[in-house]
């Protein structure tokens, strides 16, 4: 249950948008992996940028989420679509195990709701680019969540990550993946 506010990882999705248009991909297949959410409650009063307050909130809102008496909301995934709606993306799927985050993204003609869990599951779609940000930190196998994750991603797609994910959990350490920025990489023969 990770929490996630409005605007949190704002900049990481522009920064692969403004690469995906350098490279020239139109119409790319999205795939939010674990997106995080917050409550209805407390959502309003995350600021976007990490702060002391973000980290008073945040157990706060973990708390009240465990409870399972207070709604969540999930803007990461209306923020992706919206930066990347230039790109013309034909829609993105976004790949829950928390059962509040399902319920916090509504499925429509653009967002595709599917459970998986990246430690255990192998991912069936393949991306064009991918977003997982602290899930894989947090996850309950690192080095299998990441292995899934690497391979979610298509040849020529972009990685999308938080700078907190450790590629040396991977035991092959993936040679295809070049990194562009700290929190970027590209998957490249």
């Amino acid at each position: 249950m990770i929490t996630t506010w409005k605007g949190k990882n704002r900049p990481l999705i522009e920064e692969a948008c403004r690469e995906a248009s350098r490279r020239g991909m139109k119409n790319p297949t999205l795939i939010d992996i674990a997106p995080g959410a917050a409550t209805v409650l407390l959502s309003p009063y995350f600021p976007p940028q990490e702060t002391l307050l973000t980290k008073v909130l945040r157990p706060v809102d973990q708390f009240l989420r465990l409870t399972g008496q207070f709604p969540v909301l999930c803007h990461e995934v209306h923020e992706i679509l919206e930066v990347f709606g230039p790109l013309e993306p034909p829609h993105i799927s976004v790949l829950y195990a928390d059962a509040d985050v399902a319920r916090a993204v509504p499925e429509s003609d653009q967002i595709l709701v599917n459970p998986a869990d990246i430690n255990t599951d192998a991912l069936v779609e393949l991306g064009d680019i991918v977003f997982c940000y602290n899930r894989i930190s947090r996850s309950a196998n690192p080095e299998r969540s990441l292995e899934n994750l690497l391979h979610s991603v298509k040849m020529g797609g972009l990685l999308s990550i938080d700078s907190g994910t450790d590629w040396k959990l991977n035991p092959r350490t993936d040679p295809l993946f070049i990194g562009i920025t700290p929190n970027l990489f590209a998957k490249e023969f």
